[in-house]
């Protein structure tokens, strides 16, 4: 049992960081001292493993990710992503953030997984799906007015395999996606 005894917006930002106070039943059955822990709280998130099949290749975005300045270039490749807007389903987010990032329309969605991204400090769950890309309809890139500039990129099941096991996949929800890929085509 967890008993919250307060929580408090503590910052309201592009994050929004709650304060929370609380104790909760220990294992042994007794009561934990009163404990704080700060929590970014966000939307659910999406993400998608894309397959191109007329090129045989799998698309991914490359993106600066400012938090990755500190121990890596501030550029990550990763699967198409996004957050769930109030309102939305994980489907409707997933179609959005596709068109919006890589300029295709999906087909032959299946939802691989659904999985905390940092449930340390973070509210966020994410769900993970596979799509085959169908329409190009737009160019992609991300939408300007959000700050964004994706760039598309592109690679075989050989590259992603060969990536794998040289460590060359830096971001979590991709490195998921990418074993669920080798797992399922070998």
């Amino acid at each position: 049992m967890i008993e919250e005894q307060k929580r408090e917006r503590v910052y309201n930002g592009f994050l929004k960081i709650d304060k929370v106070t609380f104790q909760h039943q220990r294992y042994d059955g007794t009561t934990s001292e009163i404990l704080t822990r700060e929590v970014v709280e966000r939307n659910d998130a999406i993400t998608a493993l894309l397959y191109l099949k007329e090129e045989d290749v799998y698309l991914f975005v490359e993106q600066v990710r400012i938090p990755t300045l500190l121990n890596g270039t501030g550029f990550l490749v990763e699967c198409v992503a996004g957050l769930i807007d109030k309102g939305e389903t994980g489907f409707d987010a997933l179609q959005r953030e596709v068109k919006e990032e890589v300029g295709y329309e999906i087909d032959n969605i299946q939802h691989l997984s659904t999985f905390y991204s940092t449930p340390g400090g973070c509210s966020e769950k994410v769900e993970l799906y596979y799509a085959d890309l169908t329409n190009k309809i737009t160019n992609g890139g991300g939408l300007f007015s959000e700050g964004e500039d994706i760039k598309i990129v592109k690679y075989s099941l050989s590259d992603l395999k060969q990536m794998y096991f040289d460590k060359k996949i830096d971001d979590a929800k991709t490195l998921i996606a990418v074993q669920w890929l080798l797992l399922n085509n070998n």
